[in-house]
């Protein structure tokens, strides 16, 4: 009786075999490869929203320049992004359609995106990071750059083009077009 309760006091105290700790080991990495995946897509797909966000965005400010600069309102869109309504804004409105992608660039961005010394308080850099402006001043940005273009093909219209950063996507993840009705 003692023999036997012996063998099993040392069979319990052998611990683990070395292919059950590769076994467990083994799983331990295919959860972490998953886990990883999932992440790096929810990240590219938080970057890829914020793009069109902005894009979105982006309309909805060039449209109200648009209406300003065709009515010539005074005093009634913050041109120089200093956060108030003031006859300076009045000065600082493009004089036609064509000129607001320009003037809307220069207010919205610098070489590393983080604002214009008269506006300090606009952040748009790429969501892909890296100091990229998200709004670039020239040229126009194409697939790959993680930015977003604003062009003026006619008198009339403002395309903005969103792109992502991956070189192999040649149409822009986000498009809007505003035009004079």
């Amino acid at each position: 009786m003692f023999k036997i309760i012996h063998k099993m006091k040392v069979r319990d105290e052998r611990g683990f075999t070395l292919i059950e700790l590769l076994i467990v080991v083994a799983i331990i990495g295919i959860l972490a490869a998953i886990a990883i995946l999932g992440y790096l897509g929810v990240q590219q797909r938080a970057k890829l929203k914020s793009i069109m966000a902005s894009v979105d965005q982006a309309a909805k400010d060039i449209r109200s320049w648009e209406e300003t600069v065709i009515k010539q309102e005074s005093m009634t869109t913050d041109f120089n992004g200093n956060g108030a309504l003031t006859t300076a804004d009045d000065t600082a409105r493009p004089a036609t359609i064509a000129a607001i992608p320009a003037a809307y660039i220069a207010l919205h961005s610098t070489a590393d995106g983080r604002g214009t010394t008269a506006n300090p308080g606009y952040d748009d850099r790429s969501p892909w990071g890296g100091g990229t402006p998200l709004f670039p001043a020239a040229p126009p940005p194409v697939a790959g750059s993680g930015q977003i273009g604003i062009t003026a093909p006619d008198a009339n219209t403002i395309l903005i083009q969103g792109w992502s950063n991956k070189a192999t996507d040649i149409v822009p993840i986000a498009t809007k077009t505003v035009s004079v009705e």
